[in-house]
């Protein structure tokens, strides 16, 4: 086959997913290629979706080289053998792809659903993604989002609702370019219906999808849609202002400019006293305008930054009893593992973070792309593994140390 002849919708899929697994692993397409025995520009082929990956052979060297199960590129069920509950989240995940795709399409849905009973079904939606019931919502949403879209502008808000549920579940399910779809039909739908603080937070989850590369763009659009949301007096703005700074305080430590993402992480406080505290202690869109997030965030920023001392200081302000979503504490363990992973002296600090993690939110444990690169990294560089390091690893399903 020469290059760009009869390359396939997968292939291409295949290829991007390549390129945003080996950026993530921080690898230049020459170091992935001398690591699977091929030429740099044949990883170049690949990614672009000029050539397509042939054999599984190859697939099983690339998911080595790049530390992820081949169903990670290949968008696939998980191979039997793995994790129980990535399989059984695999599943979910071609009716939810159908879904996106009409939306996308902007094709006709019909429901007997009433608008009142599809917002209550959106709002459960959101309530499953703070309690990490993501499997739950995997399951229901491809129903709940054609309900919202059959009823047109009236059902918008929902059906923004649902897709940034959508883009949550598949995110941490591992299908990153599925949730960025999702996140994009979010931003989309909430510019047509027009509400500025729904288009801010259809933004604040697009921003969230962005990779390491494109961390500038993220800074300057979140910055703009906080600037956009300033002067507006609704609660609903007002609440999601600071969030758009928290976005911007980590994608600027992404590109490791601490200066500027200690100065987002201020002006987010600063909001944040300004507001009344959400009644149901979650506010617009279940976003948590609190302090405690904010602390939360910090870690995670922190994590970014690769600075153990600033995630420890973190982590220390933080009273864990107070925060009662499964998610965000699990987010909160997983962030503070992250930080302190770079140095093996840390190593029992990481298992307990992970233990704990796991503990609170078992599902969002298992399904997170984060906890598998975690307790890889324990078993690479330590032959004789504790006990408990052992029990994560065998809870992931992991079958080997890639």
């Amino acid at each position: 086959m020469t290059v760009g002849e009869r390359v396939s919708e997968e292939d291409r899929l295949i290829g991007s997913r390549i390129r945003e697994h080996r950026l993530a692993a921080r690898m230049t397409q020459k170091e992935l290629a001398d690591f699977i025995g091929v030429s740099p520009p044949m990883v170049s082929y690949w990614e672009n979706g000029q050539l397509p990956v042939n054999g599984r052979r190859r697939l099983a060297d690339l998911a080595r080289a790049l530390k992820v199960d081949e169903h990670e590129l290949t968008g696939q069920p998980a191979r039997p053998g793995s994790s129980p509950v990535r399989a059984d989240a695999a599943r979910q995940v071609p009716p939810l792809r159908t879904v996106l795709r009409k939306i996308a399409a902007r094709v006709p849905f019909d429901t007997e659903l009433d608008l009142t009973a599809v917002q209550a079904q959106a709002r459960m939606m959101s309530l499953n993604r703070m309690s990490a019931a993501h499997i739950a919502s995997a399951k229901a949403l491809p129903g709940v989002l054609a309900a919202a879209a059959a009823h047109g502008g009236a059902g918008a808000t929902a059906l923004v609702e649902s897709l940034i549920a959508a883009w949550s579940c598949l995110r941490t399910m591992g299908y990153t370019d599925l949730s960025e779809t999702a996140a994009n039909l979010a931003v989309r739908v909430a510019e047509e219906h027009g509400d500025p603080a729904y288009i801010g937070q259809a933004h604040f989850t697009w921003i969230n999808s962005f990779d390491g590369d494109s961390a500038a763009t993220a800074v300057q659009l979140a910055v703009k849609q906080a600037d956009l949301l300033g002067p507006l007096g609704t609660q609903e703005a007002r609440e999601t202002y600071p969030m758009l700074h928290l976005m911007a305080a980590l994608q600027s430590a992404v590109m490791r400019d601490a200066d500027a993402a200690k100065d987002h992480l201020a002006e987010a406080r600063g909001a944040i006293r300004w507001l009344e505290p959400p009644a149901d202690g979650v506010g617009f869109l279940h976003q948590m305008p609190t302090l405690l997030n904010c602390q939360i965030w910090e870690v995670g920023v922190a994590a970014e930054l690769e600075d153990s001392a600033a995630a420890i200081a973190a982590r220390e302000q933080i009273d864990t009893g107070a925060i009662e979503l499964p998610s965000r504490r699990s987010y909160l363990n997983i962030d503070y593992a992250r930080a302190l992973i770079g140095d093996p002296r840390n190593d029992e600090k990481v298992v307990q973070a992970l233990r704990e993690a796991e503990r609170v939110a078992g599902v969002h444990f298992r399904l997170s792309p984060a906890t598998m690169d975690l307790v890889r990294v324990l078993f690479m560089r330590r032959r004789r593994p504790s006990a408990e390091a052992t029990k994560l690893f065998n809870i992931l399903g992991i079958s080997r140390v890639s």
